[in-house]
């Protein structure tokens, strides 16, 4: 009977110590959620003017031969080839996370496309696959995250879309939706194609637009390099935060199973004393 007892209170004090644990990492998680979801925020304007910019630059440029324009919105020959970015996490628990990533590169990746993975999670998934092309330059890039370390990714991206003949560049991650959900989508990044309707002529871009074109695409894509990695931490963070709630409540109602166990067992072995003391005096 006393090894029982000590045997649930061992596994009690060993949950709890585990509990100690997950509310460290749901605390901290929450904290960097909320970090990130003001720096996502600041940097949605940002990229609406660079929009703007890009817009009325493309618009005073569009009459020109396809040779003559800068090679990030040229018309290229088709390849069907791709290269894309994934974005996983390096670290895990953190729910469904990574295998809903996968399961939608999945779906969506073909053969000839290579891959920039982002995440030390999806270098271990695609390390599974023959005959994939991978880039881990930037395995690391979300790790103390900061934007200069997309600026050089955004350099990388334009040479390789230059030099090499793909027909486009795309990037998959999870976009946040709410504090619950987040949802994943593949987005173009190149080439940089919008469409001129809208556009309205600016004054202020009468002089070397091919320059300033080429300045602002770069600083656009980096800027939506940006937002989709704020996305990729923010929805990291809060699926991180909410499996360790989750494992939180599932941890307290063992406790609370155990607790009744290690009470029950304790009221047995005490009325067994008792009856044992009782016995003993009687026989006497």
């Amino acid at each position: 009977m006393g090894q029982s007892l000590n045997n649930i209170k061992r596994r009690i004090n060993t949950i709890n110590s585990t509990r100690k644990i997950t509310s460290s990492m749901k605390l901290v998680s929450n904290v960097k959620c909320r970090r990130f979801m003001v720096e996502e925020y600041k940097q949605r304007e940002y990229s609406s003017l660079l929009r703007k910019i890009i817009l009325d630059c493309i618009k005073l440029k569009k009459d020109l031969p396809n040779d003559e324009l800068p090679p990030l919105i040229r018309e290229k020959k088709k390849t069907n080839k791709r290269l894309i970015i994934l974005v996983s996490s390096t670290l895990g628990l953190c729910g469904g996370y990574n295998s809903e990533l996968f399961k939608f590169f999945n779906d969506n990746y073909k053969r000839n496309d290579e891959i920039i993975v982002i995440g030390e999670k999806a270098r271990v998934e695609l390390s599974k696959l023959d005959n994939i092309k991978i880039y881990t330059d930037f395995l690391t890039i979300l790790d103390k995250y900061n934007i200069s370390k997309t600026k050089n990714l955004v350099n990388f991206i334009t040479s390789l879309y230059v030099e090499n003949d793909f027909d486009e560049v795309d990037i998959i991650y999870h976009k946040y939706i709410n504090s619950l959900v987040s949802k994943v989508l593949i987005e173009k990044l190149l080439p940089f194609n919008i469409d001129t309707n809208d556009a309205a002529y600016s004054p202020l871009h009468d002089q070397d637009i091919s320059s300033i074109l080429t300045y602002s695409i770069k600083e656009y894509l980096c800027s939506v390099l940006n937002d989709c990695f704020l996305s990729c931490l923010v929805s990291e963070h809060s699926a991180r935060r909410n499996a360790m709630d989750n494992a939180d409540k599932n941890a307290k109602e063992i406790v609370s199973k155990l607790q009744l166990e290690y009470n029950k067992e304790r009221q047995q072995s005490i009325t067994q004393e008792i009856t044992e003391v009782v016995a003993g005096s009687k026989n006497k």
